[in-house]
């Protein structure tokens, strides 16, 4: 990784900025990460011949790193061009990695018992988990795109205000 990780996980405050939480609390997940990461990836390759840990080495070698990569993810969610920044990871590893280590981390949180219900499919089901809820604002914004030459593509995106297309 691209980032001092050591000066970030000195200062308490640069750490929980970053990680999302202390230094103290990401080691205290990181046994339940290794053990959910070995699950996951036996499930990914079920008839694997070689052992674990043979191969050639990522670019995220330890299990303390990947704990690190999908938490700062999570945390400052940044694009993936900023992420390769971030971590001097291809840009097109960078999505690969996500895709592979956010499920791992749904499990971590779900057998630590924090996982939030927020899966959600309808408005209807958001109001039944949580009855002190009245008012839900979506905030939405009509922007212009440039005038489809397609016919069929005019009937979808013309709004009628103003005679303009969104």
């Amino acid at each position: 990784m691209i980032i001092n990780k050591h000066r970030v996980l000195k200062n308490e405050r640069v750490c929980k900025a970053v990680f999302g939480m202390s230094y103290k609390e990401i080691e205290e997940l990181l046994p339940v990460f290794k053990q959910c990461l070995l699950e996951h990836r036996y499930e990914l390759y079920p008839n694997r011949i070689r052992s674990v840990g043979g191969g050639r080495k990522g670019d995220l070698p330890t299990d303390k790193e990947k704990l690190f990569y999908i938490l700062m993810y999570l945390k400052i969610y940044p694009t993936y061009d900023v992420l390769s920044v971030l971590t001097n990871h291809q840009r097109s590893k960078c999505g690969d990695t996500v895709q592979l280590l956010l499920p791992v981390m749904e499990k971590v949180l779900k057998r630590k018992l924090v996982l939030p219900k927020r899966k959600a499919t309808s408005l209807e089901e958001v109001f039944e988990r949580c009855p002190e809820l009245k008012d839900v604002f979506i905030d939405g914004a009509e922007r212009p795109v440039q005038k489809p030459t397609n016919n069929r593509r005019k009937s979808k995106l013309y709004s009628g205000k103003k005679k303009n297309y969104h």
